[in-house]
């Protein structure tokens, strides 16, 4: 029987970090705890995401971005508390290299496989010696200030 896109899609979000690990090398951690929210990130070329029909995540993204530039930022948010995961949080992500500034852009929730996760496609040079820079906002009902964060990415 063959897989859904969403059962394919889900398998890749399991591998993720495995994924993602020779990506983002250099001994930055991938994981972080704010304000009882553990955060996991992970970034992938973009044409490792199967393709979707055009109804859900990959329609709410606008469509693939497309070409050797592209690449898929997916964060995952955990209540360090409960354990339970956080699928109501607003995410945005502004990602570009060390030294520069870009615009906000706003992570789309995905609901695969009965997990959550929230990304979006990026644009980033795949050859470029120079450092990323993730810079994470969540607001969480209940939490009277949003969660900023940061992250450097390199692509090895």
């Amino acid at each position: 029987m063959e897989r859904s896109w969403l059962e394919r899609i889900g398998a890749l979000g399991l591998v993720l970090g495995a994924i993602a690990a020779p990506v983002t090398a250099r001994g930055e951690s991938q994981s972080r705890v704010i304000d009882g929210v553990e955060i996991d990130w992970g970034v992938v070329p973009a044409a490792r995401i199967p393709p979707a029909p055009r109804t859900g995540e990959r329609t709410m993204h606008g469509g693939p971005v497309r070409g050797a530039n592209a690449w898929h930022l997916t964060v995952s948010l955990r209540n360090t508390r409960t354990g339970q995961q956080i699928g109501d949080a607003q995410v945005s992500a502004s990602i570009h290299p060390l030294g520069l500034s870009s615009p906000w852009e706003t992570l789309q929730p995905m609901h695969i496989a009965g997990t959550v996760t929230y990304g979006n496609d990026f644009r980033m040079n795949g050859h470029s010696a120079v450092p990323w820079r993730i810079h994470l906002r969540i607001t969480l009902s209940g939490l009277h200030r949003p969660i900023v964060t940061e992250f450097t990415h390199y692509h090895d």
